[in-house]
């Protein structure tokens, strides 16, 4: 039972460290966004934006579900956008600056999160 927590907890530890990493590479390749430095910064940004993405952005995608309707789904771009945005407002040292920047950073945010999620992902032993 231990050994199960303290995966979860190394699990936990990992998740964050994985977002930390993809929130620095995302202000790297966008214009528009900007994280002070990796050490604390980007690992408050990434915390801060999980907050976001469990509170609020549920709600968000629930008030503006007829418009979402409306647009068959592409009013979740500027959604997704906003809870970044929103969440740099939390972070000193985390900038979020546009509307471009906004949206367009979100999906490239999601992109390398995918990526370095896949790479940060334990391997599972092959055992033929």
């Amino acid at each position: 039972m231990a050994d199960g927590n303290r995966q979860g907890c190394l699990g936990t530890l990992l998740v964050w460290i994985a977002s930390a990493v993809s929130v620095w590479l995302t202000a790297e390749l966008m214009p528009g966004i900007w994280v002070q430095n990796f050490w604390p910064t980007a690992f408050w940004a990434a915390f801060a934006i999980g907050l976001v993405n469990v509170f609020v952005k549920p709600l968000l995608y629930l008030f503006t579900l007829p418009i979402n309707l409306a647009t068959l789904g592409l009013f979740s771009l500027f959604l997704n956008g906003l809870c970044l945005w929103l969440a740099a407002r939390f972070i000193d040292g985390f900038k979020v600056e546009g509307f471009f920047a906004m949206v367009i950073g979100a999906v490239v945010l999601s992109v390398v999160s995918s990526i370095v999620g896949h790479l940060f992902r334990p391997r599972e032993d092959d055992e033929d």
